[in-house]
């Protein structure tokens, strides 16, 4: 979509571009859950009325992104509740998913009775007027699928009446948006997992591994770095870890005595001082733990704690 670049025209365009264009609704489900990024989407007829209300949540969008502090997307950093992330769609590697939402017309259309189509992960807004289009992406729509005994009831005039068709329930907010070559990212979690994580983070693994391991040896680096290749949650940490500041300061002391404060395998290390990664399901995220200072102590109760999060305080 080519939007004019003076101060005040692409909002005005974007504004224009929800105003008069025709609006569609597409949802989708994983089509294999071991590939994120993979996604059966399909096409929803939106009644009048209902198109009136997605385009109040686009423009709402819209004005907000407005007055956003416009930021790089970094898979490391998340932004403020007043900023929005940017990535031009020249950086994906794979695009089949943008490429559907794009261009919904062809799709075919939702069916809940759908053989192999599972809960529901996205819904899309696309906009579109000839060559122009404006795309919404919301993780993970609400919705009630009438089961067995369970059903909802609409109150009308004094009367109940069952409702046995799929409800979908929208709370307008959008976790992306796509305008032309750019991509504005509003929820970078929800970004991550649904556009192909993977492929953001792989180019990025190697050159994390190596800063890693420079620093603290790996003895079986290869299988470390393959593992760290095959999942999006590793990675995203490794990349974290790469980061740190304390990094460079770490010494294998200190790694030891981590190891031993806190009970942890010996064998973790081998007697030339160099990590051993081990792909158990116990063990396969001990490395990255340890480097990520995941193992606290309180100074109140002396209990210790193994975290998955952990924002620094600062005097």
């Amino acid at each position: 979509m080519a939007i004019s670049q003076s101060p005040a025209s692409p909002f005005e365009d974007l504004r224009h571009l929800i105003s008069t264009g025709s609006l569609t609704l597409t949802i989708g489900a994983p089509t294999r859950r071991s590939e994120p990024g993979t996604f059966t989407i399909r096409r929803v007829d939106v009644s009048e009325s209902a198109a009136g209300q997605f385009k109040i949540i686009l423009d709402d969008v819209v004005d907000f992104l407005q007055s956003a502090e416009l930021v790089p997307f970094d898979v490391d950093y998340t932004p403020g509740p007043d900023q929005v992330a940017t990535l031009e769609l020249a950086n994906f590697q794979d695009r089949a998913l943008i490429a559907e939402l794009a261009e919904p017309s062809g799709l075919p259309r939702y069916d809940p009775n759908e053989e192999g189509l599972g809960e529901l992960a996205l819904y899309g807004l696309t906009v579109s007027q000839e060559d122009d289009r404006l795309v919404l992406v919301r993780k993970t729509p609400q919705i009630y699928v009438p089961r067995g005994k369970r059903f909802l009831g609409l109150v009308r005039n004094g009367r109940v009446e069952a409702i046995d068709e799929p409800i979908l329930a929208f709370d307008g907010k959008a976790d992306v948006l796509i305008s032309g070559s750019t991509v504005f990212i509003f929820n970078s979690s929800a970004f991550k997992r649904l556009f192909i994580t993977a492929d953001l983070l792989r180019a990025r693994v190697e050159e994390d591994t190596r800063l890693v391991a420079d620093l603290i040896p790996i003895a079986n680096v290869d299988e470390f770095l393959a593992a760290c290749s095959r999942d999006a949650n590793m990675m995203t940490k490794l990349g974290r870890l790469a980061r740190r500041d304390y990094l460079s300061r770490l010494t294998i002391e200190d790694v030891r005595a981590t190891i031993d404060h806190y009970g942890l395998p010996s064998d973790l290390l081998n007697e030339r001082g160099e990590f051993v990664y081990s792909g158990a399901p116990k063990r396969r995220w001990l490395i990255l733990k340890i480097l990520d200072d995941d193992y606290l102590e309180s100074l109140m109760t002396r209990r210790q704690y193994e975290v998955n999060s952990k924002l620094e305080h600062r005097r």
